[in-house]
């Protein structure tokens, strides 16, 4: 479960920090260890790079050790594809091995995972709604995790986060969209709705 805990600070941080990122170059985007790919949006849209997300890693993973005092090894996450447009609107991907011992069941995992940002969240004294579903994508079913944010700012702006999960050949896949308005939440579905699962994936 620490995995989890090092996702969700490093979306805090990603929504507190400046990242570099450098000009999309290619068209399309493979993860062969699970067999996707996704079309990849214009110009408009950078990729992160490696070495700030390991970067955002680490900075988690300091984070939680202080607050928690609980040891955490991050060494089996492998960044996807990570991309933004600017602060509010990114796409983010990881994998990361699923350990069988560590959880009774992969719904159970999804759960406790919901239940840990949701308490994440609420111990920043945000105000945020919060919806649960699921969506089937070419074949495959993620789970999904809506959260509607409430801006404490004046101009009382509305951001979104749409945490999508599967499990996929021993991998779990974690998939998050961040945005603050229609245009780029379109923008963002269409990638994840671009997604390609290849058959040998598909159990």
């Amino acid at each position: 479960m620490r995995w989890l805990f090092l996702l969700i600070t490093t979306i805090f941080l990603f929504e507190n920090c400046e990242q570099k990122a450098d000009p999309l170059t290619e068209k399309t985007y493979t993860a062969e260890k699970i067999g996707w790919t996704i079309q990849l949006p214009d110009k408009k849209w950078k990729e992160i790079s490696e070495q700030e997300l390991n970067k955002m890693h680490q900075e988690g993973s300091e984070i939680i050790q202080e607050a928690t005092e609980m040891k955490i090894d991050n060494s089996d996450i492998e960044n996807l594809i990570n991309l933004k447009k600017n602060q509010p609107n990114y796409f983010l991907a990881s994998i990361q091995p699923y350990d069988s011992a560590s959880f009774k069941n992969y719904d159970e995992m999804v759960k406790e995972l919901h239940d840990i940002i949701k308490v994440f969240i609420e111990s920043k004294k945000i105000s945020a709604e919060y919806e649960i579903g699921a969506t089937r994508i070419d074949g495959l079913m993620l789970d999904r995790y809506i959260i509607r944010f409430h801006s404490k700012k004046a101009d009382k702006k509305i951001f979104y986060q749409e945490y999508y999960t599967c499990l996929i050949n021993n991998y779990v896949l974690s998939i998050i969209l961040g945005y603050n308005n229609d245009r780029d939440r379109e923008t963002l579905q269409n990638i994840l709705q671009s997604s390609d699962f290849t058959m040998s994936s598909k159990f």
